[in-house]
């Protein structure tokens, strides 16, 4: 599994997006100071849940990043557990051995293509002799098909691990079965089969599900690594399978599983090499350059390992200096004349340009040296097993050079050598003597003693059963750390939407306080203004009418008096007249006053009463068509229509010098109408004087969005005719009419003017 740095590194360094917020202030003290900062809040938590898996693939700035992980580590405790275990397992990984998959032409074994996926298939291994076996590894193949780098490759889906000393595998043993479920995809990390502590020469792998890779079945694996102490005792065995015909040249093949070329890199650890290794004067001309390592004392050599050089300072050729063509020799004796070979590459070109160590058992002595550097494998190695070599003076003669490297040089990074399973190359004091040492080099990085100081040019190196557990232990806290990833992510997106809950609640708790408080306060002041106006009205009634009573009266008594001169009582008359008339506008304006809001029955009810106190003098009429609507009549709409059909009723007082007025109320379609008639003397509706009111009348009409209709003729009496909406219909059909009563009246004039 794969661990994405810009995730890994935001939770490895959240400490330094906290604002710097100590332990002990980390729980948030008082809250919003206002209703703005709030919905600023919310909107930033919305924002946050829409870009939580994006903002860091997006190229924030690490002040947006800070913010959006910053509110929930202080807030939710599993957030900052999640965080210190990501913050583990990624100082954890760090400690660990690099790792990086190895891209290979050479992909491995791939067995024979079938028509079904149960097939018994297998493969095998002989070591050559019996080994105590500790572990033994499976890696995958990775394969580039088309546009797309396939991990795993064809890897079996069921499938056991057997060891035997005998090749017919009677004695088997199993030691790793999981041929009963498919077993996952191991992507690009070895399988391994640990705590085996069992002997055996022949290794097996039974393959009985191959999975499908374009509708046919096979299975592939690109190593077989088997492990005794700190040896890999598989290295270049014969390899035999249960198809031994079957061949892919080139990319697939038997060899492949034991040749060390898979997507496994170098076994090397974290630490940095302070050393390059070893690097020879330019080759001018035919020669040879050689090294030769004293070990101190004769002992058993079993395997030589070759580690190509990396310089830092040189272009990055793979197997930078490693030679084409070499020998390897083992002696007793300082001259080198009891000299017994342990490979033999002079006679062809070995194009070792890799960073993977060459592996030289000993086992496979006389193959090693009758094989042709070409085709180190055989399937049938001569004299195999050799027996092991004593030796104390280990010599590599180089009789070719890196032909890619100009000016030629011998150079290498380190040479191991096992005896048993340990390195003596490095546990004891080893003298190492080269043919000669370029002075061109930094003499603190390039020298003969760097080749056993355990280090390659770039890291240290590591033993191979301590590289497969550190690449195990990385394989499952990767797994570890990609799920607490998850969970982080998860847990921050369910942070914020917490917060969006509790902040919509709290913004909605607020929305509806200031509501009702807005609504309480309306009513409050309602509540005030209709004290103010009742008591408004109650002054009016009480000093007011009192005084205008008063005046009557006295306009009365002082009418009666005898001694009264004649030319005085019409205008005390008069003034007792208007006093009245006052008076009783005055308990008109009181009414509309003290009552906001009343039924239209009681406002019908009022024009009803009024028309008998403004015509006592001449015979009147009121009608109403059908039982009245119990409708709210709202002041507003009370006020206008009262004042104008009172205006319409004090011009037939008045002016009209009728003998007989009638009133009608009708209702249809919405509509509430005033019908006023009267047998007057009537006048000009176009050369009217000023003193009718009647621009007043429509002034009024129209601020209800209705219409005033005037019919009269000089002699023929007068209809006023006043149509508004009734109470309760909607606003918009008033405006409506209302501009419909303007393109109306513009029609009318239009028409006179022409």
């Amino acid at each position: 599994m794969k661990c994405e740095p810009a995730a890994t590194s935001l939770c490895s360094n959240a400490a330094r997006w906290r604002f710097h917020v100590e332990p002990n202030s980390r729980r948030r003290r008082g809250g919003c100071s206002s209703l703005v900062q709030i919905i600023l809040l919310i909107c930033a938590a919305a924002g946050s849940l829409c870009s939580t898996s994006s903002v860091l693939a997006s190229g924030h700035s690490p002040v947006l990043v800070a913010a959006e992980y910053s509110i929930p580590w202080l807030i939710s405790p599993d957030v900052r557990n999640l965080e210190e275990e990501i913050d583990f397992l990624q100082r954890r990984l760090d400690s660990l051995a690099p790792y990086s998959a190895q891209a290979t032409e050479q992909a491995g074994y791939h067995s024979r293509p079938t028509g079904v996926p149960n097939e018994v298939q297998w493969v095998q291994i002989d070591l050559g002799r019996n080994y105590p076996l500790d572990s033994i590894a499976l890696v995958p193949a990775t394969v580039q098909l088309e546009n797309t780098l396939v991990d795993g490759y064809a890897f079996p889906l069921r499938f056991r691990v057997q060891i035997a000393q005998s090749s017919d595998f009677r004695d088997g043993s199993l030691v790793a079965d999981y041929s009963t479920s498919d077993f996952p995809n191991p992507g690009r990390f070895p399988v391994q089969i640990r705590g085996i502590e069992q002997a055996g020469r022949f290794v097996r792998v039974t393959v009985t599900r191959s999975p499908s890779v374009g509708g046919r079945y096979f299975f592939a694996l690109g190593e077989l690594i088997v492990l005794s102490g700190m040896r890999n005792v598989a290295a270049w065995r014969p390899v035999i399978t249960s198809e031994p015909d079957y061949t892919i040249e080139n990319r697939w093949s038997r060899e492949y599983l034991v040749d060390q070329n898979s997507i496994l890199p170098l076994p090397i650890g974290p630490l940095t090499s302070h050393t390059e290794g070893f690097v020879s004067q330019p080759l001018r001309g035919p020669g040879s350059k050689w090294i030769q390592l004293d070990l101190g004392q004769p002992m058993p050599i079993d395997e030589i390992r070759l580690v190509p050089a990396r310089p830092s300072g040189q272009t990055d050729i793979p197997g930078w200096g490693f030679p084409e063509r070499f020998r390897i020799e083992l002696a007793t004796k300082p001259d080198l004349s009891d000299a017994v070979a342990l490979c033999d590459f002079t006679r062809a070109d070995l194009k070792h340009w890799t960073d993977r160590s060459m592996i030289l058992p000993a086992e496979l002595r006389e193959s090693l040296t009758k094989t042709s550097s070409e085709h180190l494998w055989n399937e049938t190695p001569p004299g195999f097993p050799s027996e092991t070599i004593t030796a104390q003076y280990i010599r590599l003669t180089a009789t070719k050079l890196d032909s890619r490297v100009l000016p030629q040089r011998l150079a290498l990074s380190e040479i191991q050598v096992y005896s048993g399973n340990s390195n003596v190359a490095t546990e004891q004091e080893i003298v190492v003597t080269a043919s000669d040492t370029d002075q061109a080099f930094d003499r603190r990085r390039w020298a003969p003693r760097f080749l056993v100081d355990d280090f390659t040019s770039r890291t240290r190196l590591l033993e191979f059963p301590i590289w497969l557990g550190q690449l195990s232990e990385r394989h499952d806290m990767q797994l570890d750390l990609e799920f607490d990833l998850n969970q982080h992510t998860a847990a921050v997106r369910q942070v914020w939407i917490n917060l969006g809950i509790a902040g919509g609640f709290f913004v909605v708790a607020s929305i509806v306080g200031l509501t009702w408080f807005n609504w309480r306060q309306g009513i409050e002041h309602r509540q005030e203004t209709e004290n103010l106006r009742t008591q408004i009205a109650n002054d009016l009634h009480d000093d007011i009418g009192s005084n205008l009573g008063a005046i009557a009266l006295l306009c009365q008594t002082t009418g009666s008096n005898r001694d009264l001169p004649p030319e005085l009582k019409p205008e005390l008359n008069e003034i007792r007249t208007v006093a009245l008339e006052t008076s009783d506008a005055m308990r008109d304006i009181l009414w509309l006053i003290r009552t906001p809001t009343s039924k239209l029955d009681d406002f019908v009810g009022r024009l009803r009463t009024i028309i008998a106190r403004l015509l006592a003098h001449c015979e009147t009429s009121f009608e109403c068509q059908r039982e009245v609507p119990d409708l709210d009549v709202p002041l507003s709409w009370r006020r206008n229509l009262f004042l104008s059909y009172k205006e319409v009723l004090h011009n037939a007082a008045r002016h009209s010098k009728a003998t007989r007025v009638s009133v009608k109320v009708e209702f249809a379609d919405e509509l509430f109408c005033i019908v006023v008639s009267d047998n007057g003397q009537g006048f000009d509706l176009d050369n009217r004087r000023d003193g009718l009111g009647i621009n007043s009348i429509r002034k009024r009409v129209s601020q209800l969005g209705g219409t005033v209709k005037f019919e009269t003729a000089v002699g023929a009496g007068t209809t006023v005719t006043i149509c508004v909406p009734r109470p309760g219909t909607r606003y918009r059909w008033r405006r409506l009419r209302r501009y419909a009563q303007r393109l109306n009246s513009l029609r009318k004039r239009w028409r006179r003017s022409a």
